[in-house]
């Protein structure tokens, strides 16, 4: 979650994350402004909505792949439970793209 509502706008009812100068040291300044500036050409004009997603690598092809093209909100509509499929073999396949998306 970058903190930000649907409109772009801070929220501060939702806790941020923060490093410590350590952390930031040890990314380097190229990699930091590389991140900088990916974060900043997200987009919050486009908003994906998953709705009947019952296949659970579907699912999580489809959230990385917002988080390839750089749109920030995702929404899901999550279908009963015993209707998901590999749900357990499915654990780590968004590959970490949900940490940086707002769902």
């Amino acid at each position: 979650d970058a903190g930000l509502d649907f409109d772009g706008t801070a929220d501060s009812s939702r806790g941020t994350e923060t490093c410590s100068d350590q952390e930031v040291d040890a990314f380097g300044p190229d990699r930091l402004r590389k991140g900088e500036t990916v974060l900043r050409a997200r987009t919050s004009r486009i908003l994906l909505v998953l709705e009947q997603c019952h296949d659970s690598f579907n699912h999580q092809a489809v959230l990385r792949t917002a988080e390839a093209f750089g749109i920030q909100h995702v929404w899901t509509l999550e279908p009963p439970p015993m209707l998901i499929k590999n749900s357990k073999v499915c654990r780590k396949v968004d590959k970490g793209s949900t940490n940086w998306l707002s769902l």
